[in-house]
């Protein structure tokens, strides 16, 4: 986000492009899913939420008509994901970068870390900086959930006299595991008859 600029203007600037990089081992499926999210945005308050035009003049974008950075935020998510249900929560703090944090960004950086006109000073470092973050649960899920029950189903409980003596029934672990097959089916399609994502 450019120093002296809005929320509006640097998620405009993104076009159909998503702000955040998954990080989730999870595959990426590619098809616009998503069963639910939630957004946290940490490091931008006051002003810089909203657009500031003046009155009278046209917004350039729906997010710069927007009166709140709730709205900017769920109305850009909106655009995305049409019809997936979304949590917004805004955190005025930013991020603090301390070390032993690396200092691995561009010099255009500035030190509350927004991008600006020069370059920061040298030896001079990014000390905090303004993070979107996005939890998603999309079909990817699916295969996790088999993959996990699929595992534990291939465990012997009765070999493992510590996990009994825990205090878990035999018929408790396969309940559990059927409640397990039921969630994975609630993330997609049916499974293929190909078998892979069975026991």
């Amino acid at each position: 986000m450019m120093q002296g600029s809005c929320l509006p203007d640097a998620l405009s600037s993104c076009g159909n492009a998503l702000p955040w990089r998954p990080l989730s081992a999870c595959p990426e499926l590619g098809d616009g899913r998503v069963f639910g999210q939630s957004v946290t945005l940490r490091g931008v308050e006051g002003r810089s939420l909203v657009s500031s035009l003046p009155p009278g003049n046209t917004p350039p974008s729906p997010l710069h008509d927007c009166d709140s950075g709730d709205e900017v935020l769920e109305t850009f998510i909106g655009n995305h994901y049409p019809s997936t249900p979304v949590a917004v929560q805004l955190v005025s703090s930013p991020c603090r970068l301390t070390p032993p944090f690396p200092q691995i960004f561009r010099p255009s950086l500035g030190e509350q870390g927004l991008l600006q006109s020069s370059p920061r000073p040298p030896h001079s470092a990014v000390r905090s900086m303004a993070v979107l973050s996005s939890l998603q649960s999309s079909p990817a899920v699916r295969r996790s959930l088999a993959e996990l029950c699929s595992s534990t189903t291939a465990l012997d409980p009765r070999r493992l006299t510590s996990f009994l003596s825990a205090g878990p029934e035999l018929s408790d672990l396969q309940e559990a595991l059927e409640q397990l097959r039921t969630l994975a089916q609630c993330y997609g399609p049916p499974a293929s008859s190909s078998g892979d994502e069975s026991d």
